[in-house]
């Protein structure tokens, strides 16, 4: 979409149909603008990225697991090791 200066921003769109007796007769659209869904995306990823390349520098084993025992996070040095527990 753009403004009216001519500027641009991102959107989401949704369609819905109005029905009367299961006939469409029209269509509802939603606009939303997602500018700064688009940038909190964004940040999220740049800090995961961080994160990753901090612990996979790490001179040690690190790694998260959840309550079943499923190991649902490893750094680069922990990929071969917890394979041999």
């Amino acid at each position: 979409m753009f403004t009216a200066t001519g500027s641009f921003y991102p959107v989401a769109f949704t369609a819905s149909p109005i029905l009367e007796s299961g006939v469409p007769v029209g269509t509802v659209l939603e606009v939303e603008n997602i500018t700064e869904r688009r940038a909190v995306e964004g940040a999220l990823r740049e800090s995961e990225r961080h994160f990753r390349d901090l612990v996979d520098n790490l001179p040690e084993l690190a790694w998260s697991a959840r309550a079943d025992g499923h190991i649902d996070f490893y750094n680069y040095l922990a990929i071969g090791r917890l394979a041999e527990w």
